[in-house]
C-alpha cells in the first residue's frame, strides 16, 4: 500500500488543487507511518525516507541521513547487505525479513522488512525500496521465553521423580531422565507420540493426564476406582497410587 502511494506521489506533477489536495493525503501518509519507508538507489544510498527513520536510527534529521550508505552507515554488519541483497535477487522482494542495523551511536536494533527492487523506465533494477519495522523488543521478549522454557526444560529433566509433559493433542514434548529408567523408555522413542500409555500399561488406555486434559473427570473412577482422589495442595488436579507390575519388576508409585 504505501509503495503504491509513494510511486504515485513520485510521479505527480504540479496540477489543479485537486491533484494538490491527492497530494497532501500521500506525504500525510508518509509523513506519519510509525514504520519506516525507505528507497536506496543503484550504488546503495538512501535517497528517500519517512520521518519515522530519524527517531529509529537517532539522528538529528532526515536530510542527515540521505546520502549516506546503507551497507556502512546503517547495517551493524555491513556483510548482512550482500546477504539481503542475494536474497532479494531471488524473485525480486523479500518478506518478515530479519536483519540487524545501528543507530547513529553504533548501538544495534533488530528490524524486520518487506523490500522490493523498483526499476526505471527501461525495466533495470534502480534500486531497493521497502518498510522497516523495529523488532527489538519482540526478539527480546522471545528470547527470554525460550530461555525461560529451556531453564524449564531442564529442571524437569534432571528432577528424581519420573515426569511427563502432553499439548492439547495428547502428544509427548516432555519425557525426563528418571522416567526413562523406570519405564525403559528412551526419550528420543516417546516424544511426538501418544504413547505414554505404554510406560504403565500393557495396552493402550487413557492415563491420569489424558482425562484431565480432555476434562473427563466422571472417567477417573471408571480407571482408577477406589485409587484416587482430589489433590489437597493443588486446585483441579487429582493423584492417585498404584501397583505397576512391569516397572522396574514392579513398582508402586504415587502420582498426580
Amino acid at each position: 500500500f504505501i509503495f503504491s502511494l509513494w510511486r504515485k506521489l513520485s510521479g505527480i506533477k504540479t496540477k489543479l488543487s485537486d491533484s494538490e489536495s491527492e497530494l497532501d493525503i500521500y506525504r500525510n501518509v508518509i509523513e506519519n507511518i510509525q514504520d519506516v519507508y525507505y528507497r536506496s538507489d543503484g550504488q546503495g544510498r538512501l535517497v528517500m525516507a519517512s520521518p519515522s527513520l530519524v527517531q529509529l536510527t537517532g539522528y538529528n534529521s532526515l536530510n542527515e541521513c540521505i546520502g549516506k550508505s546503507i551497507a556502512d552507515d546503517f547495517y551493524y554488519n555491513p556483510e548482512e547487505r550482500t546477504a539481503f541483497l542475494k536474497a532479494l535477487s531471488g524473485n525480486g522482494r523479500v518478506s518478515n525479513y530479519e536483519t540487524v542495523l545501528k543507530k547513529k551511536d553504533g548501538s544495534p536494533f533488530i528490524v524486520e522488512t518487506n523490500s522490493h527492487f523498483y526499476y526505471d523506465k527501461n525495466g533495470n533494477v534502480a534500486g531497493v525500496e521497502g518498510i522497516l519495522r523495529d523488532i527489538t523488543r519482540r526478539k527480546g521478549t522471545e528470547e527470554a521465553l525460550k530461555n525461560s522454557e529451556n531453564r524449564l526444560k531442564e529442571i524437569v529433566n534432571a528432577s528424581p521423580i519420573p515426569q511427563f509433559v502432553i499439548d492439547a493433542n495428547h502428544c509427548v514434548i516432555q519425557w525426563n531422565r528418571a522416567l526413562e529408567e523406570y519405564s525403559g523408555i528412551k526419550r528420543e522413542d516417546i516424544i511426538g507420540t501418544k504413547n505414554h500409555w505404554r510406560a504403565f500399561y500393557l495396552e493402550e488406555r487413557p492415563c491420569l493426564a489424558d482425562l484431565i486434559l480432555d476434562n473427563r473427570i466422571e472417567l477417573i473412577s471408571k480407571w482408577y476406582k477406589d485409587k484416587f482422589s482430589r489433590s489437597r495442595l493443588i486446585d483441579n488436579a487429582y493423584e492417585a497410587t498404584d501397583f505397576f507390575h512391569d516397572m522396574k519388576g514392579g513398582t508402586w508409585l504415587y502420582f498426580t
